[in-house]
């Protein structure tokens, strides 16, 4: 049902001016947006800004390639199921920016925190336990001398918010069987491993982010290449 009223829209709305009778948009790509819109919240006005967005790339390259090669006008955009996984991920790249423009302010310190850990340590795969993230916390928030990060946030406090964060998809959370054991247990901790925690988002996303919000000096003076 969904399916069918996204394609009915599509054919209503993109018309090719040279080309009475092309429709721009594949069926598949149609059934992939609304496959992908019903998986995730069944709005079909998400499902039309996807191809909505797909459909606007297409026909802007379309117009570069067209000035660039002399290509007779016979020929026409078509937007195909990779248009709309591009577009899909490009939206979901931007739910990610906008929640991290929303970062408190100890939201905002993990979060580069954890981003400085990947790159002074070069890990990519993996993650790192609460001692090194608290420790890297505290060592950014003193050199910054911003007042709205100290005191760095405590051991109860930094719980919270990995677990916050990684409601909001912006850090993965995954069970280790290390060392952390002995430091959960130091802390009071009921016995097993502390999960090592990574960024789920790449970096870029995380300046994007952070670019227009009061932690932009902080991510500006730990990740500079970035800017």
């Amino acid at each position: 049902m969904l399916a069918k009223k996204l394609l009915d829209l599509s054919r209503s709305t993109y018309s090719l001016s040279f080309c009475q009778n092309c429709t721009m948009f594949e069926d598949d790509s149609i059934l992939f947006a609304a496959k992908k819109t019903a998986a995730l919240s069944g709005d079909i006005r998400k499902a039309f800004q996807i191809c909505r967005a797909a459909a606007e790339q297409v026909l802007q390259n379309f117009e570069a390639e067209k000035e660039n090669k002399h290509q007779a006008k016979k020929d026409f955009p078509k937007v195909r199921i990779s248009d709309v996984q591009k577009a899909s991920r490009e939206s979901f790249n931007m739910a990610l920016v906008t929640a991290v423009s929303f970062a408190t302010s100890f939201q905002a310190l993990l979060l580069i925190s954890l981003a400085s850990l990947r790159r002074s340590t070069g890990r990519e795969v993996g993650g790192f336990d609460i001692k090194d993230i608290m420790m890297k916390m505290e060592a950014l928030a003193g050199a910054s001398g911003d007042p709205q990060y100290s005191p760095p946030p405590s051991f109860g406090e930094t719980i919270h918010l990995l677990n916050r964060l990684g409601e909001l998809d912006l850090i993965e959370l995954r069970t280790q069987t290390s060392t952390a054991t002995s430091f959960r247990s130091s802390l009071g901790g009921s016995g097993g491993a502390w999960p090592l925690s990574s960024l789920a988002v790449d970096e870029h996303t995380l300046t994007r982010g952070l670019k227009n919000t009061p932690h932009k000096a902080l991510a500006e003076k730990n990740l500079p290449s970035s800017f």
